[in-house]
């Protein structure tokens, strides 16, 4: 089968996905059902187990406290097919199922990148809960189960709001979800046994088109404004601009010469931003 097409059957897949109705308030999930053909997935789920041991990471081994993982730096050096499914997902028509999924505009694909690996959590190991907020304007996260069969069905991903669990996941094969990270994102994986998974993660970096600001830099005008364009704000994106503005503060050297203390008030001849 040609490699341009070996994978394409998981964009449909993407695209085909059900929003998990129970998160609608918290954060846009959607549930993944059999994402890889049957072939596929066996083969993904029997060699995790050779390359969690002959190739994890250095910085997460399997004596850690952190959950383990393998990138496919190496893997896709050893096998063909890993190295079609690393240029399946780097291309841009799979950015672009992802980006669609979550009503991105494709101008920000120069400024995205995928991350691809196999994550083992082992039961002496401790993931707390974390919103997958990277150093970014917003990270898509892609989760899949990789056990052999139902019998870890209770050991999913279970969301949480305020330390409560709102939804949880089955772990369960071929399954998993599709999330777009944001202040309501919390979620942590359910420990005590061995845990496969794939996870594939784009992040969307700050500077790309849409975040243009707009500068007062007259000399005699006191104070100077940041600005964000009105079609910049995007569904379920609660701290980005707040992100922007540290950003840009940073970039003008405005924290260092008139922050001195946190959350000072401004005034003067101070420059703030709205």
């Amino acid at each position: 089968m040609p490699k341009e097409i070996m994978f394409d059957y998981i964009d449909k897949k993407i695209k085909d996905a059900q929003q998990l109705d129970l998160l609608h308030d918290h954060v846009d999930a959607y549930d993944l059902n059999n994402l890889f053909t049957l072939d596929h997935y066996n083969k993904i789920s029997n060699d995790i187990e050779t390359f969690k041991t002959k190739f994890a990471s250095s910085e997460y081994p399997k004596e850690g406290q952190d959950p383990s993982i393998v990138t496919f730096e190496n893997i896709r050096k050893q096998d063909l097919f890993y190295e079609e499914l690393w240029q399946h997902v780097n291309n841009d028509s799979f950015k672009k199922s992802l980006l669609d999924k979550f009503n991105y505009d494709h101008k920000v694909l120069k400024n995205t990148k995928i991350n691809i690996t196999f994550h083992t959590e082992y039961p002496h190991q401790v993931d707390n809960a974390h919103s997958d907020q990277k150093d970014s304007l917003s990270t898509i996260t892609l989760q899949l189960y990789l056990p052999t069969d139902n019998s870890l069905s209770e050991y999913g991903t279970s969301f949480t709001k305020n330390n409560k669990q709102v939804y949880k996941t089955n772990f369960i094969p071929n399954n998993g979800y599709i999330m777009i990270s944001n202040n309501n994102s919390w979620h942590k994986p359910t420990l005590g046994v061995e845990r496969n998974s794939l996870l594939i993660r784009l992040t969307i970096n700050l500077e790309y088109e849409k975040t243009k600001t707009i500068y007062n830099y007259d000399s005699t005008n006191n104070v100077c404004f940041a600005v964000w364009n009105k079609d910049m704000l995007m569904k379920k994106q609660t701290d980005w601009a707040m992100i922007m503005t540290l950003q840009n503060l940073l970039q003008h050297d405005f924290m260092a010469k008139h922050v001195p203390m946190a959350w000072q008030n401004i005034s003067g001849d101070d420059c703030a931003a709205s």
